[in-house]
């Protein structure tokens, strides 16, 4: 039996983003090995990082609510403004290619 092979189209536009996309996960992988280090040398256990009002958690609201700011602090323009809509509100918009979801 003889396996019928595929022939996708070898594009150096294809080529450029999967190197691109290389490029950015190591960097990303970086920056997340930095971030959990800092957290750590910070004082920060996993339980910090659970919302204040869910069982579970050691966090204060001033903490969580800080974290959370900082997070949204790095999202695209747009971005910050979706998550604060509801669900209703917010319906299919989309910002950079995302939706609230």
């Amino acid at each position: 039996m003889t396996t019928k092979t595929n022939q996708p189209k070898l594009s150096a536009e294809l080529g450029k983003e999967i190197a691109q996309f290389s490029k950015h996960k190591v960097n990303q992988d970086k920056r997340t090995t930095k971030v959990l280090d800092l957290f750590k040398a910070c004082g920060f256990k996993s339980t910090d990082l659970i919302s204040n009002t869910s069982k579970g958690s050691t966090a204060t609201e001033e903490q969580f609510t800080w974290c959370k700011q900082m997070i949204a602090n790095g999202f695209p323009d747009g971005v910050k403004e979706l998550c604060e809509l509801s669900a209703k509100a917010a319906g299919d918009r989309v910002i950079d290619g995302r939706n609230r979801s």
